[in-house]
């Protein structure tokens, strides 16, 4: 339990006493009596110190006492009611206009700072206190094993880093045992309901001491950074998220593994706006429907509303006289907009644009330049192949895309030597497993659809057959039947080599043996993901630990099957026999009793 918390935690159990506001009344009525005596009594440094105890009380109850007395005051003055008359104010004091009463500004200004903390909570807030008793074990060292017992050995999981080396044992005070040494964790993306195995980078802060940070330990409550460059996860300018913050929410020396969470930021943006359930509906439309080739967006209130679609009169049309003929005259030249156009015919297909014209009132220019990239977040990124800031309705005109995309052609004025050093810089990122840009084409929700000869395939195991591998198509997210090896395989040397080596695979076997007396052919499941470079591969590591769960139900439910173990491997090569017997026959340790030697002869 946390320090300091056991009188609140003995509150709650076994409430106060009957008498509890009684005597806390009376205690602080004999409060006065008690700083008169001392102001008789006391003498030398003892009475300076109660008169400095004194004066800090005081300020701090003069100030309650005129926040209490300013909290109901209305200001008098009106505001002015021409807005042409009305003097400019800042940016951040916007939000703050019409506001004449300071118990509303106080509750708006700490309601905004709770939600910016909130952005920021972690799953598990607080965490049982750990004393340095469980965490540390005294190992004694040197000739004199009885008087020196200076050194410390974590009995916790600890990450260290690739680049980790041992100092001189002489001078070593804390011992970090190499089996305790974590490297990864199994972390939980809270929006996307996925579970995967990431790299650890780093210890960012150990809730229970900062020593603990230093050393690395992984407790419960823990925030570590982890690499989710292979989660395909980017920003709102394209750039890959290499790391982020992740919660331990396990015992790690409990388990023998770490799982933690991903820090879920607020649903809302920055500023607060989000968009409305008739933006998102319509949205959907644009995407799914081509008789729509824009959108036109606003905000009211503290939302992101749609204004109108925008049609076309025919498929034909190309998109320079669409935008001339139908955005450029719905353009006003005091009203910031949004729009959303659809461009190009392959995924992303949109292009948002923000028109902010310079006539538009100050208020409506601040919030559309600040909240475009919140429109983009809100409708997913992934939609979008790029953003443009325009304030003339030329901007947005046939000739101006076409400007517009011979200014995106060029090449930058660079010097022989910072393009050297850019191609340098590109050959390490690719020698670095990097990408520019990761699309994301997963579903949300668990959608699986199982082609009826698979279904067919994995029943017949129980009719005769002995292997069935199914695949993944990328495209359709349909589970199928692979092309099954010739000749069946009839042992696991040649199950590893009828395997592909290249992409994934869920594979069932019949495995008849005989091993030591036992003779049987029991069901195994192996889930094989080789590591191949380039997206596709990516796309693979998110998409199969996703459906193996519901592979396995299919297999067990539909065709009625009964596995006797389920293996999960990166390479075929790694699958052995000897691998696959110790985990079916696992030897049985026999404890013998204590033997007492014989007595020396005589």
């Amino acid at each position: 339990m946390p320090q300091n918390d056991y009188i609140e935690r003995h509150v709650k159990l076994n409430g106060r006493r009957l008498d509890h506001e009684e005597r806390a009344r009376k205690k602080q009525a004999r409060e006065g009596h008690r700083h008169s005596r001392d102001a008789q009594n006391l003498r030398g440094l003892r009475a300076k110190m109660q008169q400095e105890v004194r004066r800090k009380e005081k300020i701090q109850m003069r100030k309650t006492i005129r926040a209490h007395e300013a909290r109901n005051v209305k200001s008098s003055d009106a505001p002015p009611e021409d807005d042409e008359n009305r003097e400019a104010v800042p940016h951040y004091l916007l939000d703050r206009a019409g506001e004449r009463n300071a118990k509303a500004l106080s509750t708006a200004i700490k309601q905004k700072r709770n939600e910016k903390a909130a952005r920021f909570a972690v799953p598990l807030p607080k965490v049982r206190g750990i004393s340095e008793a469980e965490i540390f074990s005294v190992v004694k060292t040197g000739k004199k094993m009885k008087k020196k017992a200076w050194k410390r050995m974590i009995t916790k999981p600890t990450f260290v880093g690739p680049d980790f080396v041992r100092g001189p044992v002489k001078l070593e005070r804390f011992i970090r045992p190499m089996a305790l040494r974590q490297k990864r964790a199994n972390v939980t993306h809270p929006g996307l309901a996925v579970t995967v195995q990431l790299p650890i980078l780093s210890v960012k802060k150990n809730p229970q001491d900062p020593m603990y940070t230093r050393l690395g330990v992984l407790t419960k409550g823990t925030i570590i950074e982890v690499n989710v460059s292979d989660l395909g996860m980017t920003t709102t300018s394209g750039k890959v998220v290499w790391g982020r913050w992740a919660q331990i929410t396990n015992n790690p020396e409990n388990d023998g593994c770490v799982n933690a969470q991903l820090s879920r930021y607020n649903d809302k943006t920055d500023c607060g706006w989000t968009a409305s359930k008739e933006l998102l509906a319509q949205f959907g439309t644009l995407l799914e429907s081509s008789e729509h080739f824009g959108l036109l967006v606003t905000i009211t209130g503290e939302s992101l509303t749609p204004v109108d679609f925008l049609s076309a009169p025919s498929s034909s049309t190309s998109f320079s006289s669409l935008v001339d003929t139908v955005l450029v005259p719905r353009l006003k030249e005091k009203e910031a907009a949004y729009i959303l156009l659809r461009r190009y015919d392959t995924a992303p297909r949109l292009v948002a644009a923000t028109y902010v014209p310079d006539a538009a009132p100050v208020r409506q220019k601040m919030l559309f330049a600040s909240t475009r990239l919140t429109l983009v977040r809100e409708l997913g990124s992934e939609h979008f192949r790029e953003t443009i800031f325009a304030t003339t309705a030329e901007e947005l005109s046939g000739q101006g895309f076409k400007r517009h995309d011979a200014h995106n052609a060029m090449e930058a004025p660079l010097t022989e030597e910072e393009r050297t050093l850019g191609d340098v810089k590109r050959a390490e990122q690719e020698a670095g497993h990097g990408t520019g840009s990761r699309d994301v084409h997963l579903s949300r929700g668990l959608k699986l659809t199982v082609e009826p000869d698979a279904v067919a395939a994995l029943r017949s195991l129980d009719e005769g057959s002995t292997v069935v591998m199914l695949k993944i198509n990328p495209e359709t997210e349909v589970v199928e039947l692979a092309p099954a090896p010739s000749p069946a395989p009839t042992t696991i040397e040649q199950l590893a080599q009828a395997i592909s080596a290249t992409e994934p695979r869920f594979t069932f076997f019949r495995f008849a043996h005989e091993y030591g007396g036992y003779k049987g052919s029991p069901l195994l499941f192996f889930y094989t993901n080789p590591a191949t470079p380039g997206s596709r591969a990516i796309k693979f590591r998110m998409m199969y630990p996703l459906m193996k769960r519901a592979v396995l139900d299919v297999a067990e439910g539909q065709a009625g099957l009964t596995l006797e173990k389920k293996f999960e491997i990166d390479e075929p090569a790694e699958i052995t026999e000897a691998g696959v017997l110790a985990e079916l026959h696992p030897q049985v340790e026999v404890r013998r009793g204590f033997s007492r030697p014989k007595r020396p002869g005589r």
